[in-house]
């Protein structure tokens, strides 16, 4: 699970309800005190406990409502990144709340009456975790017949799971794929990522799959579907270079990456968290280590004054806050982590929950893209 009051505690601040002094306060209060919760947690929840612990007050509420308001109706901003903001903080005012009806009402009125426009222009479809199993010896082709089934029949089976879709494709007929082609292959754990085009009756869109090995077993393969930016930036051809990461290694750093978040898992949500089931292909992840699907380093370490080693890296993460709002759930992490050698092995500084946190937030932002508004007097300099 992730830590949705540090979520929402972050867009507050890019809403600018809440200075960015004081939401660094704020942040690490949450974080030491994991007993500090809101069922469920909301921005007026979380507004209400900012402004009675005296971190802002209510003008400071007053103000940024009036700001984002007048921000929805810009028409300079594109109406989903304005739509995205609204989805979260729409529960601190009525005044917001009816302002997001509004934006979702022009959404659907703009939208034409397909199924890839319905959906919000993601196929929300494509971006479950549905696996269909494949045999072979070694990692099917992108365009193997294997393969282009598997992936028909995944994303067939999703659109049956909609009602628009069922809709659809009694109109439109089958989805079908074509055009398969491969964007890279990751020696390291034998997947393949690749693209292809994707026809609905008259609509055509561009999808992203990956066939890898499965979890339980490493003789089985699996196409796993996901926005094919992410694949395109995955598997690429830096990306790929598994000679980066020295000295740390690719493999250590995800290693010691796990077990921290393992470890941080316990402190956020109790032990509780350590004994959930596994995710299934209907569930979400149950911890932020299993949200994280890879761990790739970009370039190689710096060594730091002490001995620690300073890595560039990467991150795959699944987030299912931005699968709730529609938006594609698998975004990238980039920053900086320290890895410090213990034994044989590596671990990370004790840093490494603030700065694994500020990434989440940091990607959760570049995937929304929504604009700040900008302050009454800011627009006035």
């Amino acid at each position: 699970m992730n830590d949705d009051r540090v979520t929402v505690l972050a867009v507050l601040s890019v809403a600018h309800y809440i200075a960015d002094d004081r939401c660094d306060e704020a942040r690490q209060r949450l974080l030491d005190n994991p007993d500090i919760q809101f069922e469920p947690c909301t921005a007026r929840q979380l507004l209400d406990w900012l402004i009675a612990e005296k971190y802002m007050d209510r003008d400071d509420e007053e103000n940024a409502t009036l700001q984002n308001f007048q921000w929805s109706e810009d028409k300079a901003v594109p109406l989903d990144q304005r739509i995205a903001l609204m989805l979260y903080i729409s529960n601190v005012d009525p005044r917001l709340n009816a302002r997001l009806q509004a934006l979702l009402e022009l959404r659907r009125k703009k939208a034409k009456t397909s199924f890839l426009l319905q959906v919000g222009g993601v196929l929300v479809v494509l971006i479950g975790f549905g696996i269909y199993m494949l045999m072979p010896d070694s990692t099917p082709m992108c365009g193997a017949s294997s393969t282009t089934t598997a992936l028909n029949s995944l994303i067939y089976d999703g659109e049956m799971k909609s009602m628009t879709g069922l809709q659809m494709v009694q109109k439109n007929g089958l989805p079908n794929t074509w055009n398969h082609r491969e964007i890279g292959y990751d020696s390291k754990d034998h997947s393949r990522g690749c693209v292809a085009d994707l026809t609905i009756g008259e609509d055509k869109t561009q999808i992203g799959y990956a066939v890898l090995r499965t979890a339980d077993d490493k003789n089985k393969f699996a196409v796993q579907a996901f926005p094919p930016e992410y694949i395109t930036s995955r598997y690429d051809a830096a990306t790929l270079n598994n000679t980066l990461g020295a000295p740390v290694g690719r493999d250590n750093m995800e290693a010691a990456m796990k077990a921290a978040l393992t470890h941080l898992d316990a402190q956020i949500h109790g032990p509780a968290a350590l004994s959930s089931k596994p995710a299934t292909d209907d569930d979400q992840p149950a911890s932020l280590a299993d949200s994280v699907l890879n761990v790739i380093p970009s370039a190689n370490c710096r060594q730091l004054a002490d001995g620690r080693q300073s890595c560039p890296v990467t991150i795959d993460y699944r987030d299912d806050l931005l699968s709730a709002i529609g938006a594609s759930p698998v975004i990238q992490l980039h920053s900086d982590f320290v890895f410090v050698k213990s034994g044989t092995s590596w671990t990370m500084a004790d840093d490494f929950p603030k700065a694994f946190m500020t990434a989440i937030v940091a990607g959760r932002m570049a995937k929304l893209k929504p604009t700040p508004p900008v302050a009454a007097s800011e627009a006035s300099n």
